[in-house]
């Protein structure tokens, strides 16, 4: 009998394998976006980017749940404030226009609550299932003047 349990104990850990050591959070944390755009109108401001498609450690990227889109108006010589704007759900993104392709992971929001000649930081933050925010690639600065705005990529 102690001959079967040893036998059972050995076999159990030998078919253990180590996983390896536990990763932070932060390395399934999403990428960066992959283009991030903005340009004014005359009603507003225009945020555009691509989702990403790979973990801040490379791997790929399954978890998305959607991007935090964040503004604060900018006050020269204060740290800005953030505040998110609204939630952009991943399963949504643009529709493609009658007989194009629909355009891959490609996402847009418009701000029509922005004043003319007011400045404004804006930062779009990839965000997983877990609640865990992905890397910001920076961050752009619109003075808001209607089509003709001073957009400043950060």
């Amino acid at each position: 009998m102690k001959a079967i349990l040893l036998a059972l104990l050995l076999a159990a850990a030998a078919g253990c394998g180590r996983m390896g050591p536990p990763r932070p959070p932060e390395d399934f944390a999403p990428a960066a976006l992959a283009a991030f755009e903005v340009r004014g109108t005359v009603s507003g401001v225009v945020l555009r980017w691509n989702a990403p498609e790979q973990t801040a450690a490379g791997d790929p990227l399954e978890d998305l749940k959607g991007f935090s889109v964040q503004r604060s108006l900018h006050t020269a010589g204060e740290s800005p404030d953030y505040t998110e704007i609204i939630f952009v759900d991943y399963s949504g993104g643009l529709e493609a226009a009658e007989g194009e392709e629909r355009p891959d992971k490609l996402f847009e929001y418009s701000d029509t609550l922005v004043e003319p000649g007011k400045s404004y930081d804006y930062l779009v933050v990839p965000v997983n299932t877990h609640g865990v925010e992905g890397e910001i690639p920076g961050r752009a600065r619109v003075t808001f003047i209607g089509q003709s705005s001073i957009i400043e990529m950060q």
